[in-house]
């Protein structure tokens, strides 16, 4: 998170990795080596990419409930949405080797009640989620006239236990899970997990491959379809676009990820043999022959990227939020219209194709809901949506 770091080309950082890991491991071979990073593996282009960190053992997360330290607005820690961030940060991690929450905490220790809905929330989570480490941040308050307690004095307070060597009130309940730990199952993957899926190219800087794809912007959509799916009843499994699809998913979700052609050929072979699967905004430039195939539409024109105006699922919605800002007409060939938009256009669609389907719409919905993240009363809204969209594709929620 350095600013050296964030400005080296990624290739710099991953040959840097690997060499101090190497100079590690050549001084202490049973070391295990971290790296002792945090969520700007996934929400930004920092240059350290998950599965290309050389010479490590496992991933580190870190991870506090500050809105402004995520690129999604929550609403305080009691926010379900907030509770979802560490653990879907670590399900991601988990897709690629072990992870440890390496730094975590509440940042603020004096809110006792918040404290406690926080913890209990993400802690099982996280565990649920693949973590096998929990580190606290840090054991006691530190006084110290120094950088950075001077600069940032709130840094002073997160100790675990008061001065009186008592565990804050609001934190206890890390203590009486991590006793519980030795007693808890190890996680599994549900029969029934909804993937949410991470484009074989994800990371954008110094790579020509990638189709667009910027994690600043692809990691938002992904944290709202989490949250959605897990708020209507669904538990959640991360598919990676860099591997074969698991025959064992029945519903994939693509929120606003542009997929190559290789990348589409491989959803083709999968919804075919009897797989589902929800896109949002798939990618105006891709729109070639292997999509006319996927999506069983082509496209016929591109249009001003005006909002667009649809009725479904009981609702009326507006998006103005498309791919490249690109508004693509289409012409369905054998795809099936569900709603047309405002102009008379193909707005949502659904595609049977072998044993499977893809039920899709034009632009990218999670931008809009992103928009207004921390409106919680808003909420209930955009799960009609998810929930509408899911049911075209057979699979019903709570």
């Amino acid at each position: 998170c350095l600013a050296d770091s964030r400005q080296a080309p990624p290739d710099a950082v991953i040959h840097w990795c690997g060499a101090v890991s190497a100079a590690i491991r050549s001084a202490y071979p049973q070391a295990l080596i971290v790296s002792g990073n945090e969520q700007g593996q996934i929400n930004s282009d920092s240059g350290w990419q998950l599965g290309n960190q050389p010479g490590t053992d496992f991933y580190s997360m870190h991870g506090y409930p500050v809105p402004s330290w995520h690129n999604i607005s929550f609403d305080g820690m009691t926010d379900p949405l907030c509770q979802s961030l560490l653990p879907f940060y670590t399900r991601i991690a988990r897709a690629y080797g072990p992870v440890m929450l390496q730094e975590f905490g509440t940042i603020i220790t004096f809110g006792a009640a918040q404290q406690d809905a926080y913890l209990r929330a993400i802690l099982p989570a996280c565990w649920d989620s693949g973590a096998n480490g929990f580190l606290w941040w840090c054991l006691r308050d530190i006084h110290a006239s120094i950088h950075p307690y001077v600069k940032n004095n709130f840094e002073s307070t997160l100790g675990l236990i008061d001065a009186q060597d008592r565990v804050k009130p609001g934190l206890e309940y890390y203590l009486e899970f991590a006793r519980s730990l030795p007693q808890r199952p190890a996680p599994t993957v549900p029969e029934d997990a909804v993937g949410v899926y991470i484009p074989r190219h994800y990371y954008l800087r110094d790579r020509q491959e990638n189709p667009g794809n910027d994690p600043a912007i692809l990691s938002r959509r992904l944290i709202i379809a989490n949250y959605m799916l897990q708020q209507l009843g669904h538990p959640v499994r991360v598919v990676r676009g860099d591997r074969p699809l698991p025959d064992d998913v029945r519903c994939i979700v693509v929120p606003g990820a542009m997929l190559d052609a290789v990348e589409a050929k491989a959803m083709i072979d999968w919804v075919d043999a009897g797989g589902r699967l929800v896109w949002h905004g798939p990618d105006p430039v891709n729109w070639g022959h292997t999509y006319i195939r996927l999506l069983g539409a082509r496209s016929v024109d591109y249009r001003a990227s005006r909002p667009m105006q649809v009725e479904a699922f009981g609702r009326n919605w507006s998006y103005d939020r498309y791919p490249r800002n690109m508004r693509v007409q289409i012409e369905p060939d054998i795809a099936r219209v569900i709603a047309d938009d405002q102009d008379g256009l193909p707005a949502i669609l659904c595609h049977s194709l072998g044993r499977g389907v893809v039920a899709y719409t034009l632009p990218v919905v999670e931008d809009a809901m992103a928009a207004t993240s921390d409106r919680r009363d808003l909420r209930p809204l955009w799960l009609d949506w998810y929930r509408g969209m899911l049911e075209l594709v057979g699979v019903s929620s709570r």
